[in-house]
């Protein structure tokens, strides 16, 4: 970092490169150990992309534009930028992955594509490599026309003016496109597009399960190596190696490693005290694969050895979760499977004597609900509704839990102790498939996988 000085004065070294084209992301011609030649991202073919726009076309009015917006390019210090991750929807239609770019689709019925992106920077490309350009945009990912973003504004207004309608979200549009819609009236396409994305076709259910077995692995490994770990920080460190030495590309979210009474967070990131022999630990991560997530939750005994006490808990959230899981099924909705879950979790807090009112009581033990979808996002397609029938090809989490409060009216042995249990699961007309079935759960699995 310390050659910025120099920055523009070597742009003139980025023309000089041999081999197939490089566009700043994986692609057939440079990386064809992740790419196929009929792919476009990893994984996810070129007709796959095309399919997915003609289908949010379909579901538009005749006469309708669409305008989605990527990412933007954040830093975190002077120019040092964050990592960039592709905003969701804009992924899903186009699998670019540069900053500052715009999808422009129809107006429907035609799927006619065009992508406003960064143009070609030989000096910029010195310090931070290959981009796609306009050129590549047409060459690589198939739009039917391609500008500068800097012309967003004119094209925008230009193109609204032969619309009858423009379906844009204004809320992560850049400035460049509120400044060409700015005397538009628009509707919000995100609905439409999370029902799209709520449904995984085999190539995504694919990436899933490598993304799932990956994760589920790296927690094996995090589990055996548990008495060589002193601290949360270590386990959060060997949990995301775990991750990446098997093809994630970053973490799907902060690893929530949890020690002792710290379970009692729920999202507890901090990750910065030390693991004590007698407590249990619960962890919450995933790697991000080809812009797939995962999500597990595990819990186990740093000592490796549950407490009697311990167990009573842990076999409480275990038997709730195999039900939850048995229960998934095309038709039902994530209302009925939370009911399911707030029930026999109350049936569990009575066994254990910590619940002798009425079923509103357990809210204290039990403030989450039962899980969420998950794919391109952790928290997928937020704008569906928890009793919206689920649909053959959803991916759901199921992740009850218990979080006993470190106070006196609680029996000492129970104290403080904070346990989730979560997989990633398939619906499907009939039998659920669970993707991170490879971390085990039962008790006594857990105990010899941590002395194996």
């Amino acid at each position: 970092m310390a050659f910025s000085l120099f920055r523009r004065s070597q742009g003139r070294l980025a023309a000089f490169s041999t081999g197939p084209r490089a566009i700043g992301q994986p692609a057939a011609g440079t990386h064809p150990h992740l790419v196929k030649p009929h792919e476009l991202t990893p994984g996810i073919p070129r007709s796959e992309y095309a399919a997915r726009r003609q289908a949010l076309v379909n579901k538009l009015p005749e006469g309708a534009l669409v305008v989605v917006s990527g990412g933007k390019e954040v830093n975190m210090a002077h120019d040092i930028p964050f990592p960039f991750r592709q905003q969701p929807d804009f992924f899903y239609l186009t699998g670019f992955l540069e900053p500052d770019a715009v999808m422009v689709l129809g107006p429907a019925p035609s799927t006619h594509f065009t992508m406003l992106v960064r143009p070609r920077d030989p000096a910029k490309e010195v310090w931070d490599g290959p981009s796609a350009g306009v050129e590549g945009a047409l060459e690589f990912f198939g739009a039917d026309e391609a500008h500068s973003v800097h012309t967003a504004p004119n094209f925008l207004a230009a193109a609204a003016s032969k619309a009858d309608q423009v379906w844009a979200c204004k809320k992560e549009a850049p400035k460049c496109v509120l400044s060409g819609l700015e005397d538009v009236g628009t509707r919000d396409p995100t609905p439409l597009l999370h029902q799209l994305r709520a449904v995984k076709s085999a190539s995504e259910l694919a990436i899933m399960q490598q993304s799932g077995t990956a994760s589920a692995n790296s927690f094996c490994d995090a589990m055996r190596m548990q008495q060589e770990i002193g601290t949360e920080a270590e386990l959060a460190a060997t949990l995301e190696y775990g991750f990446k030495k098997r093809g994630a590309q970053k973490l799907a979210y902060p690893c929530v490693v949890a020690g002792g009474n710290n379970a009692n967070t729920l999202h507890y990131i901090t990750n910065t005290d030390k693991l004590n022999q007698g407590d249990l630990v619960l962890v919450d991560a995933g790697g991000e694969l080809h812009g797939y997530a995962s999500d597990i939750s595990r819990t186990w005994p740093v000592s490796g050895r549950f407490t009697t006490a311990q167990r009573a808990v842990y076999q409480v959230v275990l038997e709730c979760q195999l039900q939850c899981i048995a229960a998934v099924t095309a038709g039902g909705t994530q209302t009925e499977l939370h009911q399911l879950s707030v029930r026999l979790i109350c049936e569990g807090l009575r066994d254990l004597g910590l619940l002798k009112g009425p079923q509103a009581g357990y809210y204290g033990f039990y403030p989450h609900s039962i899980g969420h979808h998950l794919g391109i996002d952790v928290h997928d397609v937020p704008t569906l509704r928890s009793n919206q029938p689920l649909e053959a090809g959803n991916v759901i989490t199921i992740e009850p839990g218990l979080y006993i409060p470190d106070i006196p009216s609680i029996p000492a042995e129970l104290r403080g102790i904070g346990i989730r249990i979560e997989d990633d699961v398939v619906v499907t007309d009939g039998v659920p498939i669970v993707m991170t079935k490879a971390v085990p759960k039962e008790i006594d699995e857990v105990e010899a996988l941590m002395h194996s």
